[in-house]
């Protein structure tokens, strides 16, 4: 028996009270011999007995209501067998660890992780001077759903805490080190809501929540608070222990990608680099080393890419004079690969707080050219003559574009397959199309593509037309118009251009560019159509009419220009803003098909092949110390997919010896696959990092309270010397005490009522 507040325990010499009180009222009697009243003795000796027994109850009651009212106040707990009955009969330890990437923050040289560890070490400490029975159970919030079939994976589950646990608590925490991550606490604390109900022991249930607990997680989300609710209402005792420092000073590099669509072997491109001030305070000079892996050797069978890439090739610094605080700014760097291929590209930042985030990659697909359709409908191809000299311009400069140029039957001809094949197409002065021309178009670009139409003399309001009914053109098209002449004091410039990528080249209030276009013929649309409902305008004409126009196709678009590529109804071909804007068109048009998906570390690893082409297995390696793949994770065997005509690799899950991801590290992946032929055919994966996992603001106790509110919790900091971690150790007796005074109290009166004298009531009958 020991209690919770054992100075209250002084109380208990108020037991004397009622003795006292008692021995008192004896004392103020005085015996008066009175002889009438001498036969009334007789009779109260043949009761006496009877009395003294009320009293002697009524006195102990009152000393027992006493006792019981001190131990309540005392908080009385017991480790005794017999406190099993009342289900009280030990504590269990539930320890949910945050080891997401934040935690790996080294804020004051020492990681937040290594304090997380120690708070661990701290509540086995604790628990290990208990009386009662204690056991502990430790889950990664990385783990809490990473099992198969969302079974969470515990590091140590149930073991009870004896005088061999320290030793197995040290070497449990050997292998526990902060993740690359980005997962909330939400799984981990529903695991720990099913293991507190499948438990059908009967004991105590103490929840502690180890972490650093950043705003992005805690401050607004009603996941968490709905089933820490859950824990509450199953009597669960919830400790919220915050390990790390407030705000420290952080940088990540957010986004690696390239300007340009327009990649290919040879030529020179830019890559953008965009760094993130998760801090509060301006960063200045800034220094992001960019270093490139040329893919020189992938005809060697199942090698890594760390051994084919060798050094890098190329380290250029892009410099950040300032960024501003809670801001992102984004520079570029030229880079150029000499041969075809996927290509790495590595952006590394200095150390900070957090290491993860300071790296970033991506994998650039360089193929030996970028192939483009020209779909002419003039017969002499005057179309494609201005569209080469842009393209093909000579062999003293190489856009890495190759055209090819065809009539409009090639259309009709060539199956879907093949036009997917060319990362644009453009149509020029088609006067029809034929077969179901049209309908591979909106197929082609609602996979990803680009299209690019232009009207001229040789198209027709039916060809047009056509492409409105498919959904490739957002308006009907009504015929040809002229432009009319600017009257006197006009503005005089006949294009009007939108903010679009596309028209960089005629920024500005007086560009000499936009000044020296001239349009005279277009076709019209209709009047009735609102882009703000369907399609989009990219420029205008100076008489407020539609010039260019852009329809959304699924994941591609489609931009049409109802004036003629040729100088036939305009000068713009001949024009040296030409040149740059049919070069930006054809980036915005193959950034779709071109587009590398973001891939986050923990993500899968999927791709799609043909079964009649390739075997149905793969070599899987992944990132290494140099998070280039040099380590051989593991045979994968691919599935079938699209009726058995393809064959899929779905990489993802976790490591069944290990437990960790099979893609928790960011780096560069690859997958070696084998063709029919037996020759090996690689593909590369990069996965990043979370950017928001770089922003470590962090909540305070008044700002969880008022975010996980109704939810009780104790709070607690690394900075605190007290880790009495709860305040009930076996059973506690307080509700059962507090019962136990009330019926007490009401047999106190009972007697008392019965002790006492009560006098006949008055005006009775005579």
């Amino acid at each position: 028996m020991q209690f919770v507040h054992p100075a209250l325990t002084w109380g208990f010499l108020l037991l004397l009270v009622p003795v006292l009180i008692h021995l008192i009222n004896m004392m103020r009697r005085r015996r008066v011999q009175w002889a009438a009243m001498q036969f009334l003795l007789e009779s109260q000796k043949r009761n006496q007995r009877s009395v003294w027994f009320k009293q002697l109850l009524l006195l102990l009651a009152r000393m027992a209501a006493v006792a019981l009212l001190v131990a309540l106040l005392a908080g009385l707990t017991t480790s005794d067998q017999w406190s099993n009955l009342f289900g009280g009969g030990g504590t269990h330890h539930y320890v949910i660890l945050d080891d997401s990437l934040s935690m790996s923050d080294r804020t004051g040289g020492v990681e937040v992780m290594d304090r997380g560890r120690e708070v661990i070490k701290q509540i086995a400490a604790a628990a290990a001077e208990k009386r009662t029975p204690q056991r502990l159970t430790l889950l990664r919030t990385s783990r809490a759903a990473a099992g198969d079939g969302g079974v969470a994976r515990v590091d140590i589950s149930g073991d009870d805490v004896d005088s061999t646990f320290r030793d197995s608590l040290e070497e449990a925490l050997r292998s526990v080190d902060s993740s690359e991550l980005a997962i909330g606490p939400g799984e981990a604390i529903a695991a720990v809501n099913r293991f507190i109900t499948d438990n059908v022991e009967s004991e105590n249930s103490l929840v502690y929540l180890v972490g650093d607990f950043r705003r992005r997680d805690w401050s607004n989300s009603q996941d968490v608070k709905q089933r820490l609710q859950e824990l509450s209402n199953r009597a669960a005792e919830i400790h919220v222990v915050n390990c790390s420092r407030r705000n420290p000073i952080n940088l990540g590099i957010s986004r690696l990608a390239p300007e340009s669509a327009t990649l290919a072997a040879g030529v020179p491109t830019f890559l953008e680099v965009t760094v993130r001030n998760y801090s509060e305070s301006p960063a200045t000079g800034v220094q992001v080393k960019l270093s490139t892996y040329h893919d020189d050797e992938v005809d060697r069978k199942f090698t890594s890419a760390g051994e084919a890439f060798g050094a890098p090739h190329g380290e250029p610094t892009v410099y950040f004079e300032e960024i501003p605080p809670g801001e992102e700014v984004t520079r570029r760097a030229q880079v150029y690969f000499p041969t075809a291929g996927q290509h790495v590209a590595v952006a590394e930042l200095p150390e900070d707080a957090v290491a993860a985030d300071n790296r970033r990659f991506q994998i650039l697909n360089a193929p030996p050219a970028i192939p483009v359709l020209l779909v002419d409908g003039d017969v002499q191809q005057r179309n494609a003559y201005f569209m080469n000299a842009v393209f093909q311009p000579g062999e003293a400069v190489n856009t890495g574009i190759q055209p090819m140029v065809v009539g409009p039957q090639y259309l009709r001809d060539a199956s879907l397959e093949t036009l997917k094949g060319f990362d644009a197409i453009y149509l020029m002065d088609v006067p029809r199309f034929d077969g179901d021309a049209v309908k591979k178009l909106k197929e082609y670009a609602s996979a990803g593509h680009g299209v690019a139409v232009f009207a001229g003399p040789g198209s027709t309001t039916d060809a047009l037309n056509a492409l409105h009914e498919e959904g490739l053109l957002p308006a009907k098209v009504i015929g040809t118009k002229e432009l009319a002449p600017p009257l006197d004091g006009e503005e005089t410039v006949d294009f009007v251009p939108s903010d679009h990528a596309i028209f960089s080249v005629f920024r500005g209030e007086k560009n000499r560019f936009r000044n020296d276009l001239k349009f005279y013929r277009y076709y019209d649309l209709d009047a009735t159509w609102k882009p703000e409902e369907q399609g989009a305008i990219l420029g205008k004409l100076r008489d407020g009419r539609p010039l260019i126009v852009e329809q959304t196709v699924g994941d591609g678009s489609v931009v049409t220009f109802l004036t003629s590529l040729t100088p036939d109804w305009n000068n713009w071909s001949i024009t040296p803003g030409f040149i740059v804007t049919a070069l930006e068109l054809q980036a915005y048009l193959a950034a779709g098909a071109r587009k590398s998906s973001e891939r986050l570390v923990g993500g899968p690893l999927r791709l799609e092949v043909d079964a009649a082409s390739f075997r149905p297995d793969a070599q899987v390696f992944a990132p290494g110390a140099d998070r280039m793949p040099t380590v051989k994770r593991d045979l994968v065997m691919l599935g079938k997919a699209n009726g058995g005509a393809a064959y899929e690799l779905d990489y993802v899950g976790v490591n069944p010896v290990t437990g960790d991801s099979l893609t928790g590290l960011s780096g560069v992946y690859d997958a070696w696959l084998t063709q029919s032929d037996g020759h090996p055919n690689l593909r590369r994966f990069a996965l990043n990092v979370d950017p928001l996992e770089g922003d470590l603001t962090t909540t305070d106790r008044n700002e969880l309270q008022a975010a996980l509110a109704p939810v009780a919790f104790t709070y607690h900091t690394v900075e605190s010397v007290d880790y009495s971690w709860s305040a009930s150790e076996g059973f506690a007796w307080q509700d059962y005490l507090l019962y136990a005074l009330l019926g007490l109290l009401v047999v106190e009166q009972l007697l008392a009522y019965l002790t006492s004298y009560h006098p006949p009531a008055m005006g009775g009958a005579r």
